[in-house]
């Protein structure tokens, strides 16, 4: 490896560290939502600097002949290709969570070149930002630091403790993978990289290859030879091992190997810290998904690494016992299953009713979807219908303004359609059931034994073995690690919580080196004479240096703009709403497609009296993310223009939306009531009398109180008559 590859080697894994490490404890209280944009910030940031690093390593500086690819690899590109283009085909606009996307895409890049002797160190640096996470939960939860939500006592540094969970329990599979399997070492890794052989050995095999030769010309056979051969270098590289013991005799890489128990003891040490302190937080945080995916995943490593299935199929070798097993199993799971459902009834009803309406948008669309990104932009219309159809339901109890699926399954089918989840599908199967790969076969016969040269199986083959030796630890954790991610998805939204997110790439990205295969490339490269790809390698880096450039300064754009609207939102909840508007305006350029910018945006002129832009705006942020708060705000803005058919549509719209709110048709009573339309007004306050109350506030006792009064004074009107 040339030095300049070294150094690139080295930057990569240095920026990557740093986002495993760094990038989820970000948070930027100079940002709206800073504990969301913060990290995504930093985190693009600086996936652009390690683009334009991997582009010259694996382009620009790149000697090989070769590409590594797997089947993970290969179905993980068409997904990619496919939401790319199924979103352009629909006019997506831009969006935090598509820049996301292409940061990953990076990430996952440069996971899968960076050398195998970093890999241990990436796997400390997660599990480090992992335990930094739960050790500021626990001090959060101990009052020593207040949360980042009024409603809860524990966030770490995420907005809500869901998420939080999330991203703990994406992290601990590797911290128990590392504990369970102490082999799993520096020595192990660096051995792969930077390994030699034994100079002795290496003559001796030389002279082996020269003497082979004439030994055929006497017709002698060379496999007595080698074998004898092959014994003496054995015994020869044991005994220069043993030897060299003595620091004083040992080069420096072979030096700190001797320093390597140390090393595995302070990783030991570091997963049981992190273990223990991810247990102690993760209860606390009440997120059932987030116990699943733990207890799932541990389940899986503890079985990998102690063979229970074997063991279990030995004991249970009777039809009897087998029977026992299943109604035990029955039994147990129903127990926790309604255990975890009671504990928390309203939420999980509240997720039933999404993905009953969720369903209803895959009816729709059921081929190709809604687009990446569109599930928040269509959702709330649909939960509209949704009650307009069915009125009297129960539902309107749990209903809420939503713009999380809280099933992955589920939001890849609403905006990839069937499509988009069958690629899922493929990339997760040609993990889970692609099996490790065991090159010691006839390829390395055929190396070791050949009829003219002989070459002895002593380094390489080493390298092999302990390659497969190596693999055989990281496979069932990067499994572990999706498996817990997949069962978390399965009620919440990991594919939101960037933390989460890298930390699937990661091991996806560690399952795919695992699975892959060397394609030539060689062929590729005669196609052009030299000239001309020297001119083609220099226009296509000039291009992506500008390309990551520009990206660079949009991204620049939007933070400035989420400074911005930070302030003008600070402003507004002071009450001063035409102070706000103008730094509303300067972030209205650049975030002209953000739903919530625009909802806050449209409310603060609706307040401020300027109700035509109010409108215009309002409008815009029902195309992005409806929600009862557009619909209410556009309400009152019609009402004050005098358009008083529009007002009624959108205070209705937002009660269907949300039935348990009270405040929509409270507005929806007072139009009436304004407008002279006396019979409606009476039965929507006689309707909001006999509601059922959600929440006991003082707002919903102010409500009921005028609604007596406006029954109240119809009444006297009609006793005056």
């Amino acid at each position: 490896m040339t030095l300049t590859n070294k150094i690139l080697s080295i930057a990569s894994f240095l920026v990557i560290g740093m986002v495993y490490l760094f990038v989820p404890s970000i948070n930027m209280e100079s940002l709206m939502n800073g504990t969301q944009s913060g990290k995504t910030f930093v985190f693009l940031y600086l996936m652009m600097a390690l683009g334009a690093v991997i582009f010259l390593q694996a382009f620009v500086f790149n000697k090989t002949n070769y590409v590594r690819i797997g089947l993970p690899d290969l179905f993980l590109t068409i997904w990619c290709l496919y939401s790319i283009l199924n979103g352009a085909l629909k006019h997506v606009p831009l969006s935090s969570r598509l820049f996301e996307f292409f940061g990953l895409a990076i990430l996952y890049l440069a996971l899968r070149q960076i050398q195998g002797k970093y890999l241990i160190w990436l796997f400390v640096a997660v599990i480090l930002g992992g335990a930094i996470q739960a050790v500021y939960g626990n001090l959060q939860l101990w009052g020593y630091y207040p949360s980042h939500h009024g409603m809860f006592k524990m966030t770490g540094s995420f907005f809500n403790p869901g998420p939080y969970a999330g991203y703990l329990a994406a992290v601990f599979p590797i911290a128990l993978g590392l504990y369970l399997n102490k082999s799993l070492n520096v020595r192990l890794f660096e051995r792969l990289n930077g390994g030699s052989a034994n100079p002795l050995i290496v003559s001796v095999v030389s002279i082996v290859k020269r003497v082979s030769v004439a030994l055929k010309a006497l017709n002698v056979s060379t496999v007595s030879v080698v074998k004898r051969v092959s014994v003496v270098s054995y015994l020869l590289n044991n005994r220069n091992n043993r030897n060299n013991r003595n620091p004083s005799n040992l080069s420096n890489s072979e030096a700190s190997n001797i320093q390597t128990p140390l090393w595995q003891s302070i990783i030991h040490l570091i997963a049981i810290a992190t273990i223990i302190s991810i247990l102690l937080v993760l209860p606390a945080s009440r997120s059932r998904a987030a116990w699943l995916a733990v207890a799932v995943s541990s389940f899986y490593l503890i079985s990998v690494r102690y063979r229970l299935y074997s063991r279990a199929k030995a004991y249970f070798d009777t039809l009897t016992k087998k029977i026992s097993l299943l109604v035990f199993s029955i039994i147990v799971l129903t127990i926790a299953g309604a255990g975890l459902y009671l504990m928390k009834k309203g939420s999980a009803d509240g997720r039933m009713l999404i993905w009953k309406v969720s369903m209803n948008m895959i009816k729709e669309r059921p081929v190709l979807g809604y687009g990446f990104d569109q599930f928040k932009a269509n959702y709330m219309d649909y939960q509209a219908a949704y009650f307009e159809q069915n009125p009297d339901s129960e539902d309107a109890m749990v209903a809420g303004d939503n713009n999380y699926a809280f099933n992955e399954p589920i939001l890849s089918m609403v905006e990839n359609g069937l499509i988009g989840i069958l690629l899922l599908v493929a990339v997760f199967l040609s993990v889970f059931l692609g099996h490790d790969k065991i090159r010691l076969t006839k390829e390395t016969e055929e190396r070791c034994t050949t009829s003219n040269n002989i070459s002895l199986p002593i380094q390489s083959d080493q390298i092999l073995i302990e390659e497969n030796k190596r693999n055989c630890y990281l496979l069932p954790i990067s499994r572990a690690v999706i498996l817990s991610v997949l069962v978390f998805g399965l009620f919440s939204y990991p594919s939101q919580i960037l933390p989460i997110k890298i930390c699937l790439v990661f091991a996806l990205a560690i399952a795919a080196r695992i699975f892959d295969r060397k394609v030539n490339t060689e062929r590729f490269q005669t196609i052009f004479p030299k000239p001309v790809q020297f001119a083609l390698k220099s226009i296509l880096t000039v291009l992506t240096i500008g390309l990551l450039w520009l990206a660079t300064e949009q991204i620049h754009l939007i933070q400035t703009a989420c400074s911005d609207w930070k302030n003008a939102f600070d402003l507004y909840n002071l009450g001063l709403y035409k102070d706000c508007l103008d730094d509303y305006k300067k972030a209205y350029p650049v975030l002209k497609n953000n739903g919530d910018f625009l909802t806050n945006y449209g409310k603060a002129l609706s307040m401020a009296g300027k109700h035509p832009e109010a409108v215009d705006v309002l409008q815009q942020a029902a195309k992005h993310y409806p929600n009862t708060v557009v619909f209410t705000a556009l309400g009152d803005s019609y009402k004050k223009l005098g358009q008083i058919e529009q007002a009624e549509q959108a205070y209705l719209h937002a009660w269907q939306m949300n039935p348990s709110r009270f405040y929509p048709k409270y507005l929806l009573a007072k139009l009436y009531d304004e407008t002279g339309q006396h019979e409606k007004s009476v039965a929507t306050a006689k309707e909001l009398l006999g509601k059922e109350v959600k929440i006991e506030s003082t707002a919903v006792k102010e409500i009921q109180e005028e609604m007596r009064k406006i029954i109240e004074k119809q009444d006297s009107v009609q006793n005056k008559f």
